[in-house]
């Protein structure tokens, strides 16, 4: 058995060669309303993992249309986001795909995605109350970002309570409950 410096030493040597050194590359696919903290836990999932692959249809969509909330072209930023997500997936690279995802057909098509790629997909299912959410939509307005009126957050959270999550044939589901703060 290698030491740990060695084996260490090793392990740098290949990633700077753009080898990877880890088994396993998964498509994470957060679950939750908007304000619900996916686009903080994907924050925190790049510290530790800098080479993780984004892909967000609302950065697409401001890409095509010039606005993240412009749903006019809506089939061509999904089929964007899916070839940028299969891409990723192909050269072995983690993928977190940046998006409510609380359409079960969404889902759906995103673990399709992944089987074509022979990945597995981890699930964030994220537990927010609408109130909470809703508190982190206005302080994100406030700080310059878009809003997401509190009908379109309730209509969310109907539809993702339609089919329960758990239970869908993902590799592995996190909940993730993002009470605490704003």
């Amino acid at each position: 058995m290698k030491s740990g410096w060695f084996r260490d030493s090793y392990r740098h040597s290949l990633a700077a060669r753009g080898i990877s050194t880890r088994k396993s590359m998964a498509l994470i696919l957060p679950i939750g309303i908007s304000g619900s903290g996916k686009s903080t836990k994907v924050k925190e999932l790049q510290m530790s993992n800098p080479d993780l692959v984004v892909v967000s249809p609302d950065q697409i969509r401001e890409e095509l249309t010039g606005s993240i909330v412009d749903q006019t072209r809506n089939k061509d930023v999904f089929d964007l986001a899916y070839s940028r997500t299969r891409e990723a997936l192909s050269q072995g690279k983690d993928v977190f795909f940046d998006a409510t995802n609380v359409s079960p057909r969404s889902r759906d098509d995103l673990r399709k995605v992944a089987e074509e790629s022979g990945q597995p997909v981890k699930a964030l299912v994220f537990n927010t109350p609408v109130r909470l959410a809703k508190a982190r939509v206005e302080h994100r307005a406030e700080a310059g970002g878009h809003i997401v009126p509190e009908g379109v957050i309730k209509r969310q959270r109907r539809i993702l309570g339609s089919r329960n999550v758990m239970a869908e044939p993902f590799s592995e589901v996190e909940l993730v409950d993002w009470r605490d703060s704003i």
